[in-house]
């Protein structure tokens, strides 16, 4: 991606301490979530703007795609980086809800955040996966 290689880290830094700025701490996990500028299916996205050789150039990568790269830590192929809080697509963008692991075991972490109305005449609301085994623990 160009705006690893073209944007310093000067810059990343204050572009992601102005997003944070306009964060809230909310939900069971105290999720660190935006407010504004997420894309349209929830997901988080940072505005970047730079140029190169007198070229305007811009993407919108995910923050924590921007926070992971500054702290210098790679996303090896067959990975994700998972939101241990589950609330990725609602807005959160705490580094610290963030792990990278293989893609399949980000696939599994699902059921540890969806919930289910109980069949029974109870009509409760649990979890499809009552106990998470991930390590580390959803959240």
């Amino acid at each position: 991606m160009a705006w690893q290689a073209e944007c310093t880290a000067a810059y990343l830094r204050e572009r992601l301490d102005v997003l944070y700025a306009g964060c809230v701490r909310d939900g069971p996990a105290h999720c660190l979530k935006m407010t504004t500028g997420r894309r349209s299916n929830g997901d988080g996205q940072i505005k970047l703007r730079w140029v190169k050789d007198g070229i305007a150039k811009q993407a919108a990568p995910r923050p924590w795609a921007v926070e992971l790269h500054l702290r210098g830590i790679a996303i090896p192929d067959g990975h994700d980086a998972s939101h241990l809080c589950g609330e990725g697509l609602r807005g959160c963008v705490d580094i610290e809800h963030i792990v990278v692991e293989e893609h399949s075991i980000n696939l599994d972490r699902r059921d540890c955040h969806k919930m289910t109305v109980c069949p029974c005449p109870c009509a409760m609301v649990h979890r499809v996966r009552p106990v998470c085994d991930h390590v580390p623990a959803c959240l």
